[in-house]
Order: C-alpha cells, then sequence, then structure tokens
C-alpha cells in the first residue's frame, strides 16, 4: 500500500495552499482570529475581535439563499411516448426517494454554506445496505482531495479524517497491535491521533492509515466503474479552488484592530490624569465630592483626543468588507436616502442575487451527476431485488415497485 500512501501524499502537497486558505477562513469565522493574525490583538481579556463578525454573517445569510432544494425530475419524452413519459415518472420518483432518505433538505445548507467558505463541495454516494438504497452524503471540504480529468470526471477522491489510536483498535481489533504499535514490551498511547484516509478511484475504496506505514484497515471494490463522487465548484480564474471570503480576512482584521484601539484610546480619555491649579491641596474623589479651588475653572481632565481620521478608516474598512464579501447594504436593512423606490432597492441587490444564481447552476450540475450515480449504484449493488417504495410526490401520495 506504500503507492497509495505516495499518490495521497502528492495530492495533499498539491493543495497545500488551499489547504491553509481553508484553515484561516474556518478559524475566523470560529472566532479565532488571534490565531490567524498573531501580534496583531493584545493577550488577556480583549485578545478577541470586538466587532460583529462580518464573513460568518454573509456566509450564514447566503447559505440560508442557496441552499434550497431543487426540483428533481427525470427528463423523458412527453409529448410522443407514454411509455417513455411512464418511465421518466418513476425515475422522478425514485430518485426524489433518494433526497428524501439522505436528508438532503437540511444537509443543502451546510453544503452550502462550504461552497461559499471553501469554493467548492464534495456530494458522494454510497450503498446503505440497511435500507438497500443509495445514500447521499454532503462531506466536509475541509480535509477533501480530489483530481478530475479535462472533462470534469473525478479520477480519485480521499477523503482524511482523524481518529484516536484507541478507537481505530475498537473498531478494527484484528489490527489493534499494529495500530497501538503494541508489542511484548510496550503498551501503545491509545490516545495517539491517527490519519485516516478513504481512498476512491474507479477500481476499489481503500481505508489506510498512512501514520502506520499505509496499513490498510478495509477495502473493497468499485462496482459501478466510477467514482461515486460529484464536486460543485466555484468558477475561478486559475482552477484553484477559492473561498468567498480569502482576501478580506486582513480587512476584517485591521478594523477588530482599529475597534480596540478606539476603545483603548476612548478609556484613556475618560481615565485622563486631572489638571489642578496649584491652590488645590486636597483631593476629593467620589460622586457628591468636594474640591475647594479660587480657580475651579483651572480643574479638568486632560484632553486625549481620538483622532479623526480614525473614525474615517473605519468607514473605509468596513466599504471594504462589504464589497469584498459583495454583501449589500440593502440586504442588512441600510439604503441611502435617495433610493425610495422598490426598483432602487431591487438594483442594489443586484449582485446579490448574482451570486445566488451562479451557486444555484454549480449545484445544478453537481446534481445532476449525483443523481445518475446514485441510480447507477443502486442499478449495481440492488440490481435483482424488487423494491417498493411509498411516498408524497408534488402533493399525490404514491405507491411503486421497481428493480433497478
Amino acid at each position: 500500500m506504500k503507492e497509495l500512501v505516495t499518490a495521497f501524499e502528492q495530492l495533499k502537497a498539491r493543495n497545500s495552499e488551499r489547504d491553509k486558505r481553508m484553515r484561516e477562513v474556518a478559524l475566523i469565522r470560529s472566532g479565532n482570529a488571534d490565531q490567524v493574525f498573531r501580534g496583531v490583538f493584545p493577550e488577556g481579556a480583549w485578545s478577541k475581535p470586538i466587532i460583529a463578525n462580518m464573513i460568518d454573517v454573509v456566509a450564514r445569510d447566503l447559505s440560508e439563499q442557496i441552499g434550497v432544494l431543487p426540483t428533481i425530475t427525470a427528463a423523458g419524452d412527453s409529448s410522443l411516448d407514454d411509455s417513455q413519459r411512464t418511465k421518466a415518472d418513476k425515475r422522478t420518483k425514485i430518485a426524489n426517494y433518494y433526497v428524501a432518505s439522505s436528508r438532503l433538505g437540511t444537509e443543502l445548507l451546510r453544503g452550502a454554506d462550504q461552497l461559499v467558505t471553501y469554493g467548492f463541495v464534495p456530494l458522494r454516494v454510497e450503498p446503505s445496505f440497511k435500507d438497500k438504497r443509495p445514500h447521499i452524503h454532503v462531506e466536509n471540504s475541509m480535509g477533501a482531495y480530489y483530481d478530475m480529468d479535462r472533462f470534469g470526471e473525478v479520477n480519485v477522491y480521499a477523503r482524511l479524517y482523524h481518529r484516536k489510536a484507541g478507537d481505530l483498535a475498537a473498531h478494527f481489533p484484528e489490527f489493534a497491535d499494529q495500530i497501538l504499535q503494541a508489542g511484548a514490551f510496550q503498551k501503545g498511547d491509545p490516545n495517539t491521533l491517527l490519519q485516516v484516509v478513504r481512498w476512491t478511484d474507479k477500481t476499489r475504496t481503500v481505508m489506510f492509515l498512512p501514520d502506520r506505514g499505509g496499513l490498510t484497515l478495509a477495502s473493497t471494490p468499485n462496482k459501478i466503474g466510477r467514482v461515486p463522487v460529484a464536486i460543485a465548484v466555484r468558477p475561478s480564474l486559475d482552477g484553484e479552488q477559492r473561498g468567498q471570503f480569502d482576501d478580506v480576512l486582513p480587512v476584517y482584521a485591521a478594523k477588530a484592530r482599529l475597534a480596540l484601539l478606539t476603545m483603548e484610546a476612548v478609556q484613556k480619555s475618560v481615565e485622563a490624569p486631572l489638571a489642578l491649579p496649584n491652590d488645590v491641596t486636597q483631593l476629593s474623589v467620589g460622586p457628591d465630592s468636594v474640591i475647594r479651588s479660587n480657580s475651579p475653572e483651572k480643574i479638568r481632565r486632560i484632553n486625549l483626543d481620538v483622532p479623526q481620521f480614525a473614525f474615517a478608516e473605519n468607514n473605509v474598512l468596513a466599504d471594504e468588507m462589504k464589497m469584498g464579501t459583495r454583501f449589500p447594504q440593502a440586504r442588512a436593512g441600510q439604503s441611502e436616502g435617495s433610493i425610495v423606490t422598490g426598483q432602487g432597492v431591487k438594483a442594489l441587490m443586484g449582485g446579490f442575487d448574482t451570486q445566488i444564481k451562479t451557486a444555484h447552476s454549480m449545484f445544478a450540475r453537481g446534481f445532476t451527476e449525483l443523481l445518475a450515480l446514485a441510480l447507477k449504484v443502486d442499478e449495481k449493488i440492488f440490481g435483482m431485488q424488487e423494491k417498493e417504495l411509498k411516498g408524497i410526490y408534488n402533493g399525490t401520495p404514491y405507491d411503486i415497485k421497481y428493480k433497478p
């Protein structure tokens, strides 16, 4: 299995820059900007940004608009051939059964979030032997690696996990000693995190451990002859997978840092030292305190003014964030005073709607390949088993029997 370990390491190395961008975006969205921009935020109570996480807000808003389950229908010559129309209607119900059983109505929201954030999302089909049907997974983009040919077909798909050695040894007791690296005179550490790779190509699916010299935990032949994975990818100039927020992370950090500096300036201004005339010999502190002086007008705090350009810079950074994330002001309930008509607001929302339409077109292509793969898995794995499906399509209950 050393050749698989080498192939995986090469595939991972080619995507090292992509992985770095994905980790940074994930840390920013989880509120850990200090781990990405070290030295920008002070240590202590104010080590986290004190502004709204606009990147996370925009990503969630976009994913809620994009992650709507599409209408799924099978193509058929409905105008000329009744037989073809009947078959297409049955295929439509079967495909919708796959979608409903896989709970894609909710899973697609997570997939849309990853498409926006990371630039791609893998959709995988595997057989569910318990229910005797194909099951569709919306997989996490983090740790997913794939290789496509020039026609857009996936040749290799690898998924990287991290699991504790003790958990793996419990699931695969026949390899427990090798997983734990235990021998006659030593006992392995069950809390050691190991890399687990699920490698799928056109001939087989293999699960192995790169940290244990490519130890194979499981292997099964690929009966459909195709990698059962469809990839929805955002378009890019150079073919690299880039999320929508890769370029605005420094802007967000600068805005968060400026907010901390403004707060520090306000705090120092409030806590500035008092300037007292020479005749004041006693200083009373607290509410309703009295300070006796012949020149009370000279008693004041020393002015520590906040520079006006700081507020201007804050507005500039806010505009840059909106421009970089392509998030219109109208979406946040803000609009220019001159915009008083519905058409004006619609014009402001044009860029936002374009993003949703583009993402829908990417998902449409991915879903077309995905459902074709699901039908193929059903045919190759459960082909000779007669099935009965019950459900509701377009508000009408149905009950059909079929052999894949």
